[in-house]
């Protein structure tokens, strides 16, 4: 998705129309900062998305040159200028304009458009339009890439650079919406706001699409369980519906030791979950999960990973029990495996800001300590060869989407490790 942003900002740029409206800057330039993190395909998007318009310029000039440019001249009082120099001088240096036009400032916007009105050669505006292209798209794109280059060595632009590559899609069709409502307020046609609404409704819709079903990198690998130890002090208790630090914290609450979820869930008659991150899936399969009620669950990132697993009970699309599970790695004390658990209940929908984008996701309950409880009273009755042990793990609080004592539940199963005594979770993690 990144890519295909890319090349319509460059082709926006240089469309003789739109790139009344478009800056391709910020493009070019984020082209050169993907370049230095090792993404050569920026690059070559901002380079085709320039050449197409530069083309679709030449062509729409070499058929509607004079008509169009009376349209400028009348509509766009600002166009006047770059038009009548970029005329005279094409007519005088033709090959040296198409070289150096994208360097002389508002005399870029019209230069492809005048040569196909003036009738300059195809293979002439090919030829050295392309040379120049190179020249104008290269100085932004290595001045992004030095910009990222120094600003790597600076501690506050790595949280940074995290917010706007994240939110990238939004922020472009944010951008694309506001030169829409432009266009749609100045062309006086009835029901504007109508148009303006649906405008927007129509780009947080693709937006979604785009960042559920094709850029959400579905199938994405469990990161190695290898080299991970990990104590009670070490453990990080949060964990964010986003890798950026910009969103609400939801509590890690369960802690489970010595097993796998599938053996611990499924005892207690819970449904295994698809994850947009992690499992492969398309609309109609997506549809599908709908009709059934068991809807997949949305990402959350506990330092910076998405869950590994998701669990839910049996429930309505709005309202079930639900749980994410991170493997943190190997109790020092113990040398058993630890799995945390975030724990909550949905109890509606709402509006929310999620990776980066404007969705509708589920509500869950303030009281997520009432799910925990809820569980330890589910291994009591249905496992009784567990032990579940209630542990102060951090402070009480309470954030906007949830209230927590601070108590975690810590799950095992003692006859892993020969152990029959009450206290026994305690001492090995």
């Amino acid at each position: 998705m990144e890519t295909l942003v890319l090349f319509w900002g460059s082709l926006f740029d240089t469309l003789i129309g739109s790139n009344i409206f478009v800056f391709g800057e910020p493009f070019l330039l984020a082209a050169g900062a993907a370049l230095y993190s090792g993404k050569v395909i920026g690059v070559i998007a901002v380079m085709l998305g320039g050449w197409c318009g530069d083309q679709g310029s030449y062509w729409i000039g070499r058929r509607w040159g004079k008509p169009l440019r009376r349209f400028l001249f009348r509509r766009y009082q600002r166009t006047r200028r770059p038009i009548a120099r970029a005329h005279h001088l094409l007519q005088r240096r033709t090959r040296f304009i198409l070289i150096f036009a994208r360097v002389m400032g508002p005399v870029a916007w019209v230069v492809p458009f005048l040569a196909g009105a003036q009738g300059v050669r195809w293979s002439t505006f090919t030829l050295y339009g392309a040379i120049g292209l190179c020249l104008g798209i290269g100085q932004f794109v290595l001045w992004g890439y030095l910009g990222a280059a120094g600003l790597s060595q600076l501690g506050w632009w790595q949280p940074l650079a995290l917010f706007f590559d994240e939110h990238a899609n939004l922020l472009i069709s944010l951008l694309i919406v506001l030169v829409l409502w432009v266009l749609i307020w100045r062309s006086a046609m009835a029901f504007r706001k109508t148009l303006c609404a649906a405008v927007l409704l129509l780009a947080l819709g693709a937006v979604n699409y785009v960042h559920f079903f094709i850029e959400n990198e579905q199938g994405k690998p469990i990161p190695t369980a290898e080299g991970r130890s990990t104590t009670l002090e070490q453990v990080e208790w949060t964990t964010y519906p986003g890798e950026a630090s910009v969103y609400p914290a939801q509590p890690i609450n369960v802690v489970l030791i010595g097993s796998s979820p599938e053996t611990l869930m499924s005892a207690l008659g819970w449904i295994k979950n698809y994850t947009f991150s992690r499992d492969d899936f398309d609309l109609d399969e997506y549809v599908t999960m709908l009709r059934v009620k068991q809807p997949p669950v949305s990402d959350l990132f506990w330092q910076g990973e998405a869950q590994w697993q998701a669990w839910q009970l049996p429930g309505s699309l709005v309202a079930r029990s639900h749980i994410r599970w991170w493997y943190a790695g190997v109790s020092e004390k113990s040398g058993l495996p630890v799995w945390l658990g975030a724990l909550s209940y949905d109890d509606g929908l709402k509006t929310a800001h999620y990776r980066g984008i404007i969705t509708l996701l589920h509500r869950i309950a303030k009281d997520v300590d009432s799910e925990r409880e809820r569980m330890a009273t589910a291994i009591q009755n249905a496992l009784p060869s567990w032990s579940a042990v209630t542990l102060p793990a951090q402070q009480a609080h309470e954030a906007n989407d949830y209230y927590t004592d601070g108590n975690v539940l810590v799950v095992g199963k003692p006859t892993v490790v020969g152990s029959t005594t009450p206290n026994w979770l305690t001492q090995l993690f």
